[in-house]
C-alpha cells in the first residue's frame, strides 16, 4: 500500500499490537469521518497475531491509510512517538487500537478549536466492554482544563484528543511512566497549550487491559507528581487525594 501523498489536515496516529480483534472497527470508525482529508498511521509495534492483514484489509484501497512496522518493540509511548515524529499536518489525533470514533468526531473538534481558539480539544467518551457493548456509562468532561485542574483529574482521554501540532514544539511522550499520555497533558498544560472540552461522547473506550490496574495506576500518578512535575511531599499529598476521591466516582453520570 503506497503512503498518503495528500495534504491532511490531521494525522490520526494509531499504535498497534496484538489487536486483531478490535483494529478493522477502530479503523473503520477512522476511515468513515466526516471529514476526509486525513493521514492514518498505524504503527505496528511487534505483533504476533493477524493484526496488520486486518489493518490492510478493513483499509482496502484507502490511500489514507499508512501502515508502518518498528523494527524492534518501542512500547507504545515510542510508538506514539515515532507517529508524532512522521506527521506533516496542523493537528495531530490519538486512537488507540481499540477504541471506535463517533462519525463526525474530528469536525465537532475542528470547528470547536476554530471557535475558540484553544491548542487541544478533549471530549466525553462513553464505555463499552472487551466485545463492543455499549456498558450505559459514560465520562462528562469541563469545558476547559488549566494545569492545576489536571493535577487533581485527568477528565482527558487517549483517544478524544485533537492537537495542534504547533503546541508541541518538540516535546514527547515518556515511556517511563504508566500512563504516559496524562505526564504528556500534564507537559503540555504547564507549557501553556490552551484546552477546550466537548461534553459529548464522540469516542467510545473500550475497557480492559492495564488501565484497570488500580495499584499500579495509583503509584504511577505519585511518580508523576514527585518525579515528573517535581511537586513537593505535601502538595503530591493533596493531589493524591482529589485522585483517590475523584477515581471513586470518576464514571458516575
Amino acid at each position: 500500500m503506497l503512503p498518503y501523498s495528500g495534504a491532511p489536515v490531521c494525522t490520526v496516529i494509531i499504535p498497534a499490537y496484538n489487536c486483531e480483534k478490535t483494529i478493522e472497527q477502530t479503523l473503520h470508525s477512522v476511515l468513515n469521518q466526516t471529514v476526509r482529508d486525513i493521514h492514518v498511521l498505524l504503527i505496528d509495534d511487534g505483533s504476533a497475531d493477524q493484526t496488520l492483514e486486518r489493518a490492510a484489509a478493513a483499509a482496502g484501497e484507502d490511500s489514507r491509510l499508512e501502515i508502518l512496522q518498528n523494527e524492534q518493540n518501542l512500547g507504545v509511548a515510542g510508538t506514539r512517538n515515532r507517529g508524532l515524529d512522521l506527521a506533516r499536518s496542523p493537528f495531530i489525533a490519538f486512537l488507540d487500537a481499540d477504541d471506535i470514533w463517533v462519525r463526525d468526531k474530528l469536525a465537532r473538534q475542528l470547528a470547536q478549536i476554530d471557535r475558540t481558539g484553544a491548542d487541544l480539544c478533549y471530549t466525553a467518551y462513553a464505555l463499552i466492554d472487551s466485545a463492543g457493548n455499549p456498558l450505559g456509562k459514560t465520562y462528562h468532561v469541563p469545558p476547559a482544563a488549566s494545569y492545576q485542574d489536571l493535577l487533581k483529574q485527568n477528565f482527558i482521554g487517549l483517544s478524544t484528543v485533537l492537537l495542534r501540532a504547533s503546541s508541541l514544539r518538540g516535546l514527547r511522550m515518556n515511556g517511563d511512566y504508566f500512563h504516559e499520555d496524562y505526564e504528556f497533558w500534564l507537559n503540555l498544560l504547564h507549557r501553556g497549550c490552551r484546552t477546550t472540552g466537548l461534553n459529548s461522547p464522540l469516542v467510545f473506550y473500550r475497557l480492559g487491559g492495564r488501565s484497570e490496574n488500580k495499584l499500579i495506576a495509583a503509584k504511577n500518578r505519585w511518580l508523576v507528581y514527585r518525579r515528573s512535575q517535581r511537586l513537593g511531599l505535601l502538595p503530591a499529598c493533596r493531589y493524591m487525594a482529589f485522585y483517590a476521591y475523584h477515581g471513586l466516582r470518576k464514571f458516575g453520570h
